[in-house]
């Protein structure tokens, strides 16, 4: 006798389209975010005016799109799955997930939904909801369908929208006949992900979102996708460009940058593959404090660019050298070979990255040539330095990072910012202790009266011009303070 005790069950039954947006429509099968899926495609399927979406829906009337099954998850096996993890998992933090899930999918099935979505969702959810709700007509997508109602050619399709379309032509589109894959069992996460990614060959998974699939409920991919600012993910979306595959927001490229950056600002080695797999198995941890920073510096720069366009090297460049500015030190190799040479803390934040910006045009732009990038030749002729600046912004590496990094600084104009009061030459960033601070006061709070050395447990060290508004640990910048008084006036200066 022969078993594959792994092996996945799914029936595959004819079910017609009026009765997926009926499952759909009255919230019986639901898309479940970060689990088992793709983002929404909605850009791509609603881009020329919903010009995927027509012609989608155009093979639907001449039943082209036989081939395009769906594919769902009975939402009762997700939970048995959910809640023998909760049994066998001992891990605080895994149970927590593990435990929020369950909940979420009790909620759920409380609700009355049977089906979770896995493969399909931009069909329906863009495409076939959408025209069954009016959200577009077919227009001139209506040229494919040769359409005939009572005898007669009609060109209903190209005019009307689908609620105005007469009742027997709206029922032939709800009758038309698809293919519904349903899940009935698995045990291995594994296996489903490899199953969506070979029956998604049409829109590839990239090798991120497979590892984050099958490996979802690692400490890493918990951590990893809790630690993602909503803010930071639409602000990647809009503002990069060409950008490589695996970077793309669709295929959660903005979780990948944060991955890379992260590593980067932490070990101060640009990661390989290898490296950010690795990472899966919960052997090299990443913190969230370096997720938070990366995403502080990035939303930075994308609210300095407004409607401006971005490619990815000055976005790293910019994290990095905001890095060096604020003086991290982690005794990673990036900062133990590129630095600054002195302390500064930013004055004017939207100053100081324009001026980042425009050198960076400066040092990359190939018309207007400038010496970071290119170098002189015979007869004055100019050809493009391939350890350059701008040949050095063409791949994300730790030799071309370190590289265009200590040329940029090299041109960058510390001199002139501190001059301008952009940036502030500090002599340290370093926490001084309660006791040096007392000191430097001469035992005096910051209204001048006394303190004893009983009452200093109950002092804290105040920031006159607070950290938040680029504030430094200068002693000449900290006085004694009530603590209580401190911490409620929050990010406010004194």
């Amino acid at each position: 006798m022969v078993r594959v005790l792994n092996k996945i069950s799914a029936s595959a039954k004819g079910v017609t389209i009026g009765y997926l947006f009926d499952l759909f429509d009255n919230g019986k099968l639901i898309s479940i975010s970060e689990f088992l899926q793709r983002e929404l495609l909605k850009d791509a399927w609603y881009a020329k005016d919903y010009q995927n979406c027509k012609e989608y829906i155009a093979s639907c009337w001449k039943t082209t799109n036989i081939f395009d099954s769906f594919s769902v998850v009975l939402l009762s096996k997700l939970m048995q799955v959910v809640n023998e993890k909760l049994q066998s998992e001992t891990d605080d933090e895994k149970l927590q997930e593990y435990n929020k899930l369950y909940s979420e999918l009790t909620e759920y099935h409380s609700a009355g939904v049977t089906y979770v979505s896995m493969d399909g969702q931009s069909r329906l959810m863009l495409a076939i909801y959408s025209y069954m709700t009016d959200a577009f007509k077919l227009n001139k997508c209506d040229k494919f369908v040769n359409l005939e109602v009572d005898g007669k050619q009609s060109n209903y399709l190209q005019k009307l929208h689908f609620s105005k379309l007469p009742k027997e032509v709206q029922t032939y589109f709800e009758k038309i006949n698809v293919v519904l894959n349903v899940v009935e069992d698995f045990s291995e996460m594994d296996d489903m992900v490899e199953a969506l990614v070979n029956k998604q060959k049409g829109f590839d998974w990239s090798w991120f979102q497979i590892v984050k699939q099958s490996k979802r409920y690692s400490l890493f991919t918990i951590r990893m996708i809790r630690a993602v600012d909503p803010k930071f993910k639409e602000k990647y979306k809009y503002c990069l460009k060409s950008l490589s595959k695996d970077l793309q927001y669709d295929v959660d490229g903005h979780q990948l940058f944060m991955v890379y950056m992260a590593y980067m600002y932490q070990y101060g080695s640009w990661p390989t593959k290898e490296n950010v797999k690795s990472l899966f198995t919960d052997s090299v941890r990443i913190n969230d404090s370096s997720y938070v920073a990366v995403q502080k510096y990035a939303m930075e720069y994308f609210t300095a660019l407004g409607k401006t366009k971005s490619t990815l090297s000055p976005l790293i460049n910019y994290i990095l050298i905001r890095q060096l500015i604020d003086n991290v030190k982690n005794g990673s190799k990036f900062l133990k070979e590129v630095n600054i040479g002195r302390l500064f803390v930013i004055k004017k934040l939207n100053d100081f990255i324009n001026n980042f910006i425009k050198l960076h045009l400066k040092l990359s732009n190939k018309k207007v040539k400038h010496e970071a990038s290119f170098v002189q030749v015979k007869k004055g002729e100019w050809v493009l330095n391939k350890e350059g600046y701008g040949a050095s912004c063409g791949k994300q590496d730790d030799e071309n990072i370190f590289r265009r990094m200590k040329i940029f600084i090299e041109y960058f104009d510390i001199f002139t910012l501190n001059k301008n009061k952009i940036i502030q030459h500090v002599e340290n960033t370093t926490m001084p202790s309660l006791i040096d601070v007392a000191v430097y006061n001469d035992f005096k709070d910051l209204n001048g009266n006394e303190v004893l050395i009983s009452e200093l447990p109950t002092m804290d060290r105040s920031h006159d011009e607070a950290k938040v508004n680029t504030g430094s640990n200068e002693l000449k910048n900290l006085v004694l303070e009530d603590y209580s008084s401190n911490r409620s006036r929050g990010g406010k200066n004194i």
